[in-house]
């Protein structure tokens, strides 16, 4: 139990999945039973119920990993004992994440049930999945290992092979009517959301290029010391960062670019910075940091995951001193944040189930 917090049990909604014309009985998905609010004055709470657009057909499980709400003096577990949670991803009312067990879950904001959407119980498509993206009705998700990408509804129902053998995609972002996917294979791809062709949009993206970012017409994304950007619609590609160190997180927030980085064997050598979208203007926000990783922008403030650290940081975009919403975390990953809080996946230890989905109040 991390934290040494207490449990509070709620069940698991399973929603059910739709392959081509044929509905599968959706099963019962066991999971560890560690429920939970933490750290400095957190307590259990009373937590709204999540998963109430399963559908009639779903069922729940005796077992648990949803947590409570909790309040806003400490971090609060979502849910618990995963397997390697790896994308987070966020809309108005829910909390969405992947895992390394092949499943695609939600959760209230507030807490409660956790809802199945995907997983190779009820499909066996679905792989272990990677990176997330939302929009009003859809959830897109990555898989690695299965080299594919996904679609399913929010509510769950049919899953959606959108892309095969992509050359190992990672991450992936969305606009109005285009997904954009990274892969490892040098290729930076653009596909309908509802289906159609994968168009490359350069060859020329990078190995393992990772981080992914939309702005002013453009694609951002990071490979090893750089950042790089492509116009959606294609065309030349072009560095806009380079640093001595690796880039790692990145974002785009009122058309500037944010991005992290950090040093090899060095715990002071990370920082954040931000420049306009052509990587002119560049201005350090924070440095001294050991290993910054994925990042999130509201306004004129800056989330950012500490990977060497352990901590969640919160920071003003003109810079100054680093604000910790919550540490000890075993492996930070990935963060998402709304007007009030941010949320992240801790992976956790990768021989055991421990990996958690948590939210913090901002500070203010």
């Amino acid at each position: 139990m991390l934290y040494g917090a207490s449990v509070r049990r709620a069940p698991i909604v399973v929603a059910a999945v739709v392959v081509a014309a044929c509905s599968l009985d959706p099963l019962p998905v066991p999971r560890a039973d560690q429920g939970s609010t933490v750290g400095s004055g957190g307590h259990a709470g009373s937590g709204a119920q999540g998963g109430d657009g399963a559908s009639s057909s779903a069922t729940t499980s005796s077992s648990s990993s949803g947590g409570s709400g909790g309040d806003a003096r400490g971090p609060v577990v979502l849910a618990s004992g995963q397997q390697q949670p790896q994308g987070i991803a966020i809309d108005a009312t829910h909390v969405f994440w992947t895992t390394g067990s092949s499943e695609l879950d939600r959760v209230s904001k507030d807490g409660g049930e956790i809802t199945v959407l995907a997983s190779t119980l009820l499909d066996p498509i679905v792989s272990s999945g990677w990176a997330i993206a939302v929009d009003d009705t859809s959830v897109f998700w990555t898989s690695g290992s299965g080299q594919k990408v996904y679609r399913v509804g929010k509510e769950g129902g049919r899953v959606t092979v959108l892309l095969q053998q992509a050359g190992f995609p990672s991450s992936i972002a969305l606009d109005t009517d285009q997904l954009y996917v990274t892969t490892y294979s040098d290729t930076l791809l653009s596909l309908p959301k509802v289906g159609g062709a994968a168009v490359p949009l350069t060859s020329e993206a990078g190995t393992f290029a990772t981080g992914i970012a939309l702005g002013g017409g453009f694609l951002f994304w990071t490979t090893g010391a750089t950042v790089k950007r492509v116009p959606t619609s294609g065309g030349a590609t072009v560095t806009v960062v380079s640093e001595s160190g690796s880039v790692d997180g990145l974002t785009v927030h009122a058309e500037t670019l944010y991005w992290s980085t950090h040093v090899t064997g060095s715990t002071t050598g990370g920082a954040i910075r931000r420049a306009d979208l052509d990587g002119q203007q560049v201005a350090t926000l924070v440095e001294g940091l050991d290993h910054p990783g994925a990042l999130a922008v509201d306004g004129d403030t800056v989330f950012v995951l500490d990977e060497g650290s352990g901590e969640v940081l919160q920071v003003s975009s003109p810079g100054g001193q680093p604000i910790p919403l919550a540490t000890g975390q075993v492996a930070p990953w990935k963060i998402a944040v709304d007007a009030n809080d941010v949320y992240w996946i801790d992976k956790g230890d990768f021989a055991r189930m421990n990996g958690t989905v948590m939210k913090a109040a901002r500070s203010r």
